[in-house]
């Protein structure tokens, strides 16, 4: 992963990140925040839920909150990002059902676009009104693009349960929590939960946690100085070990290997 060039944050709930990024490969993770991928400059393979997306020189495609993603720039490839919570945008939820969402890479409009890069990434923008108003632009104009159906109650019973059990870990991953304790949740028996987790993520209950876990951690270890050890407490795990064996599983290095690298990075672009 090469960073390029700027890098504006705004760390607080209203958390707007706007990055311009070249040969960029990030392995994959999920998070509860939205993230707007544009390239500027050659293609960017995206994994999203297992699947292949191809992004082109003047695409865009918009990550929604939770969904296991990966990003593959390839050689020559430049590409904006911009992360941000759902604080930032006091709408979004009213409109998107994160479970049962459907995106597609679109052609952003220009002065959308335009705007956005210029205030987050090339003057620095600091002002909370004007960081939150290139959030809401985003998502207006994603929206545009990827009209989304209504939320609606008419789920299977398998998917019902999927979904509640999804939004019940997602809201108590950092616990102590066990397969039987998120059943007894959602109204379930344990061997049904499973299947039925199983059956709607590939990942299963145990991956998803870890999943949810795991990509918690290196975001805080990208924007937080906090210990690693006490980045794992906060992730979820009682044993450094363990959290050290299965960061290394999702990214390929080691939690201090990953922040010695985003360090070296922010000191280039200062």
């Amino acid at each position: 992963m090469l960073i390029s060039s700027n890098k504006t944050s705004f760390h607080n709930k209203y958390r707007v990140i706007g990055e311009q990024v070249a040969d960029y490969v990030f392995s994959p993770h999920m998070h509860d925040q939205c993230e707007y991928i544009f390239v500027k400059k050659g293609t960017c393979f995206l994994y999203v839920n297992s699947e292949l997306i191809t992004l082109s020189e003047g695409e865009a495609f918009f990550i929604i909150p939770w969904q296991l993603h990966s990003i593959e720039g390839q050689k020559g490839s430049e590409m904006y990002i911009v992360t941000f919570s759902n604080e930032a945008i006091a709408f979004f939820d009213e409109h998107i059902d994160i479970d049962n969402c459907s995106t597609k890479p679109y052609i952003p409009n220009r002065n959308v676009n335009d705007t956005v890069i210029s205030q987050l990434v090339e003057q620095k923008c600091s002002s909370i009104i004007a960081l939150c108003a290139c959030a809401n632009l985003i998502c207006d104009d994603f929206l545009k693009n990827n009209p989304q159906p209504k939320k609606s109650e008419k789920n299977g019973a398998d998917s019902t349960i999927a979904i509640n059990a999804a939004k019940y870990m997602r809201n108590h991953y950092k616990e102590k929590l066990t397969l039987p304790q998120v059943a007894r949740a959602v109204g379930t028996s344990a061997s049904y939960l499973s299947r039925v987790l199983s059956q709607s993520n590939s990942l299963g209950f145990s991956g998803y946690l870890d999943e949810l876990r795991i990509s918690y951690a290196q975001m805080l270890l990208r924007t937080t100085d906090m210990k690693i050890a006490d980045i794992a407490k906060s992730a979820g795990y009682s044993n450094i070990r363990t959290f050290n064996r299965k960061f290394k599983e999702h990214f390929f290095q080691s939690p201090t290997e990953l922040r010695k690298e985003e360090k070296q990075e922010s000191k280039k672009n200062q």
